[in-house]
């Protein structure tokens, strides 16, 4: 998809709408990437491995993920929540310049290829591809790989196949 179909923007204060606008065509069917708006969501689902203790805050997550190697196989779960892997952020976003048709699991090799900015821990930069790993941690996990993004916790089943199977 080169490009979003429309765009709608809507301001509210207190319940009332204040202002709306649009321009093109969203078809209500037509699958939209939300990108950031969807990070609490993954975030507070990740967080739910942590609450039910398989996943640990400060565990280098290639305990799980060994095939990433070094350095990222280092980087904890606290520091990818919290934009502090050591990833590019939004000014060389390897993320965004994915195919959204493609597997977490690409998607993740791909971004783990890449050579990290800063020493994980040190350096705040939002907009990285951290919670793709994320994601990716707590599917393996949870042994669900694939585009349904089940969850044993608060989300029940959350279909995610018009966002290509990619919860962040």
């Amino acid at each position: 998809m080169d490009g979003a179909p429309g765009v709608a923007a809507l301001v509210y204060q207190d319940g009332r709408l204040l202002y709306a606008a649009q321009a093109g065509v969203i078809d209500p069917d037509d699958p939209l990437l939300v990108a950031s708006s969807s990070k609490w969501v993954a975030a507070a689902l990740i967080m739910t491995f942590v609450d039910d203790g398989d996943l640990a805050l400060d565990e280098p997550i290639g305990r799980h993920m060994p095939e990433l190697g070094q350095p990222a196989a280092n980087i904890t779960l606290r520091q990818l929540l919290s934009f502090t892997s050591g990833h590019a952020g939004l000014e060389r976003p390897s993320d965004l310049r994915q195919s959204p048709c493609i597997s977490l699991t690409e998607s993740v090799r791909q971004i783990a290829s890449e050579p990290l900015e800063d020493m994980p821990g040190s350096t705040f930069r939002y907009g990285s591809g951290a919670l793709q790993i994320a994601g990716a941690l707590a599917e393996r996990v949870a042994q669900n790989p694939g585009p349904s993004c089940s969850s044993s916790g608060w989300l029940g089943r959350w279909p995610c196949e018009a966002a290509g199977g990619r919860i962040p």
